[in-house]
């Protein structure tokens, strides 16, 4: 029997200040590369390099233009 999908209501937030939401998300994906790549590193020290590479590539999503201008773009938006 296939899993179903969990769904789990999302908050309802509009950005006061997008200016700020700017500044705050810009932060947040800096912060997430740092842990991103010590979890790499821990990871290969312990394990291997392609058990590591995982956390490469999800450094790489948060590297993505256009990842960050639609969130950016819905932040200014209201949305």
């Amino acid at each position: 029997m296939p899993a179903q999908p969990t769904s789990w209501p999302l908050p309802t937030v509009t950005a006061t200040d997008p200016a700020r939401e700017d500044i705050c998300l810009r932060q947040s994906i800096e912060a997430a590369k740092v842990q991103l790549r010590e979890l790499h590193d821990e990871v290969k020290e312990r394990s291997a390099a392609a058990c590591a590479a995982i956390f490469r590539v999800h450094e790489a999503f948060l590297d993505d233009p256009d990842l960050v201008d639609t969130a950016l773009e819905r932040i200014k938006a209201h949305v």
